[in-house]
């Protein structure tokens, strides 16, 4: 709210006015037609509706700030079984996500289509991100696809390759580019994960 509404509001309250006050933990209790007046640090409210590709932009911010209101969205919103979408990490923030096992498979049959393409297609000896990017002898269509197959086969660390995620977030986070390499990133880092899974 702008500040002189917000002033404007209180003064109304003070007068005993024909504002009821409601406080609140649960902002789902809250009618959509409520004016709401939120006091709290910026991360503590974080309350918001995503869609499945908005939360896969947002993913790192939702890491980073824990956010299992947002996460809850998980089982009541669209995820296709063609879509890429990066469940480990989410899973760990939040156990309770009722999906989270069919898409841990979906996510991992879906990086297995990437692993063979790129093993049958390239030898990716780099081990090194910027290594990868600098090779012309991979097509720009399928570096970030190599990516992903140098962050499995753990050629490459994904410390490594989160700042160039978080700059294609930035620049083009609702391509099936990111998602893809998004889900490696995931998978890789919040998984249990060995190496030979990748071929498995």
């Amino acid at each position: 709210m702008d500040i002189r509404k917000v002033q404007n509001v209180v003064k109304e309250i003070y007068a005993g006015g024909t504002i009821k006050v409601r406080i609140t933990n649960d902002l789902d209790e809250l009618d959509n037609s409520d004016k709401v007046l939120v006091i709290g640090s910026q991360k503590s409210i974080t309350y918001s509706y995503q869609t499945a590709p908005e939360m896969m932009k947002n993913y790192f911010d939702i890491i980073e700030e824990e956010n299992n209101q947002v996460l809850e969205l998980v089982d009541k919103i669209m995820i296709q079984s063609s879509q890429y979408f990066p469940i480990y990490g989410f899973s760990l923030i939040d156990p309770k996500i009722k999906r989270s096992e069919k898409l841990k498979k979906q996510q991992k049959e879906k990086l297995k289509v990437i692993y063979d393409s790129v093993k049958d297609r390239y030898k990716v000896t780099e081990n090194s991100l910027v290594d990868i990017l600098q090779n012309d002898n991979y097509a720009m269509t399928y570096k970030n696809e190599v990516i992903a197959y140098a962050l499995m086969e753990k050629k490459i660390m994904p410390e490594e390759v989160e700042p160039y995620l978080k700059e294609m977030s930035n620049l083009s986070g609702n391509t099936t580019d990111y998602r893809r390499l998004l889900c490696a990133y995931d998978y890789v880092k919040y998984s249990d994960y060995d190496r030979k899974d990748a071929s498995d």
